[in-house]
């Protein structure tokens, strides 16, 4: 951020330097993280930030265990739970992130307060290993698809994706998905679009 624009919270935590803000010229609300747009409110961005959500659970027929990994802003957290009256569990590992998801509460339709939600501070490779519990939706949503070694979180979700996902995470007919960009989920160029989450169901892990 730039010193015009207007800085509504900035901490330091052990794991990450989290900060929101508001930009002077555009007037979007800002998540960075480690000096890394995470989110912002933009027309493009809030398509992209609820198509992650809206997909997979448009794609599963009933939805009603359910897992994020990665908070962020809440507005893709917001997006699945308008589908869902079940559980739902988002993983995050930094908390001051999940301070900071408060103050984007007039765009993620204050879903922290939201009592099916339900917040865990941890790393979601390892609660994923820790938890043997299984999900009707797995989405990973912890960066950005532009951020640089982001392949590296793609065993998460997603047909083949080799043992270090194991043990399985999804129930019959689940649904996984990665971050895909703005273009990508508008345009349906992304893999993990709404065709790409019907193609791999019958690949998904089972319990």
């Amino acid at each position: 951020f730039t010193s015009e624009d207007t800085v509504l919270y900035q901490r330091d935590g052990a794991d990450a330097t989290v900060a929101v803000y508001r930009e002077k010229i555009s007037g979007d609300l800002v998540l960075q993280v480690n000096s890394q747009v995470m989110a912002r409110t933009n027309y493009g961005a809030m398509i992209e930030q609820k198509l992650r959500g809206h997909l997979p659970m448009l794609v599963h027929p009933h939805p009603n265990a359910v897992l994020q990994i990665g908070l962020g802003s809440g507005i893709t957290l917001a997006a699945m739970a308008a589908h869902s009256s079940g559980r739902m569990e988002s993983v995050e590992i930094s908390p001051k992130v999940v301070e900071a998801a408060r103050l984007f509460s007039d765009y993620n339709r204050n879903v922290l307060s939201d009592p099916n939600v339900v917040v865990i501070e941890n790393d979601g490779r390892n609660y994923l290993l820790a938890n043997p519990k299984k999900y009707d939706i797995v989405i990973s949503d912890s960066q950005p698809p532009w951020t640089a070694g982001i392949a590296a979180a793609r065993p998460l979700v997603g047909a083949g994706h080799g043992a270090r996902a194991e043990p399985a995470r999804t129930l019959p007919a689940g649904a996984g998905n990665q971050s895909c960009g703005e273009d990508q989920c508008v345009r349906g160029r992304s893999g993990q679009g709404a065709a790409g989450l019907s193609a791999e169901l019958p690949a998904q892990r089972r319990r």
